[in-house]
């Protein structure tokens, strides 16, 4: 099974580097479909693609308080940010996303009793038509 090099990420939100905060990323592709089904005597639907949809989750960890400062800055719900994304960093033929997002939820800062990283994870749509699209094998 084919695996994305993790240890060596890049990820700018609104133009801010955030790899050093950086744990985690996920985005999912969907299409909505329409049924296509016309007249009778047929047994079957039939479907078609309609439009797509992108959505992510980043989650960002920090242990200063100006790394705090900083994102608090930066984001905010509602807001749509430019996110570019490279699972196995920027250099030329590597996988690449790079698109608007609306961010639609902010969980955190998330903190517990035995002094973790503090955990801030935002909740994003895709917004317009993507610069790059992982989903179809676009890089750097």
């Amino acid at each position: 099974m084919a695996e994305f090099n993790g240890n060596s990420v890049y990820l700018r939100m609104n133009s801010v580097n955030v790899e050093s905060l950086w744990k985690q990323m996920d985005i999912s592709l969907s299409v909505g479909d329409e049924d296509l089904t016309a007249g009778s005597g047929t047994a079957y639907e039939e479907h078609g693609a309609k439009l797509r949809g992108a959505k992510a989750k980043i989650t960002l960890a920090y242990n200063d308080t100006q790394a705090a400062t900083d994102m608090s800055a930066q984001y905010a719900a509602s807001m749509v940010i430019p996110v570019v994304y490279g699972p196995e960093g920027s250099t030329a033929g590597k996988p690449c996303d790079s698109r608007n997002w609306l961010i639609t939820g902010i969980s955190g800062p998330s903190t517990a009793v035995d002094k973790p990283a503090v955990i801030l994870e935002f909740e994003l749509v895709g917004t317009g038509t993507p610069t790059k699209d992982i989903h179809k094998g676009e890089t750097f």
